[in-house]
């Protein structure tokens, strides 16, 4: 039932924990290509996901077939590369996901997270799980940063570049 009532929360000071170049919010397939093909042009990156784990629907969400990696006619042919090819290559190397040319691409969730992990890790992308996004910190019609929030509290992640790939 609705309330008519408010509160007004006291001002308060918080931690900036992070400068970087560009900062990615969501830390799915997207995510992790925005976060690491900045970090390959030499940027300082940080990723931001709410969840446990990084991968998406890939991974928490336990979608295993990958459509879409190669053309739907025959013969099939690749599609998509770059850093999601990359990670594909890496989860086969482990047994965790097909490389090859059929239309679709099976996965194992499990060894997709720890790839993923070892991805973000091998480019030097600076890290956050169960953490959300509570604010964006707007200056000057631009955003500069966010306000999030964890079991650490809420502080602040400024940024010259922020992408929201939460897909909310």
């Amino acid at each position: 039932m609705a309330s008519n009532k408010t509160y007004t929360e006291k001002e308060r000071t918080i931690d900036v924990i992070a400068d970087v170049d560009v900062l990615v919010v969501g830390g799915g397939p997207a995510g992790i290509g925005a976060a690491v093909g900045a970090a390959k042009t030499g940027a300082s990156v940080m990723i931001v996901e709410n969840m446990g784990s990084f991968g998406g629907m890939w991974t928490n969400g336990m979608v295993i077939t990958l459509g879409g990696f190669n053309c739907w006619l025959k013969p099939y042919r690749r599609c998509v590369a770059g850093v999601m090819g990359e990670w594909i290559a890496m989860a086969a190397k482990r047994g965790g996901a097909e490389d090859n040319r059929s239309w679709v691409l099976s996965s194992d969730p499990e060894i997709m997270k720890l790839t993923a992990d070892e991805i973000l890790t091998k480019y030097g992308v600076k890290c956050l799980l169960h953490t959300w996004v509570a604010d964006a910190i707007v200056e000057d019609n631009a955003v500069r940063g966010v306000i999030v929030e964890n079991v650490d509290g809420r502080s602040a992640i400024m940024a010259k570049n922020v992408v929201d790939c939460t897909g909310n």
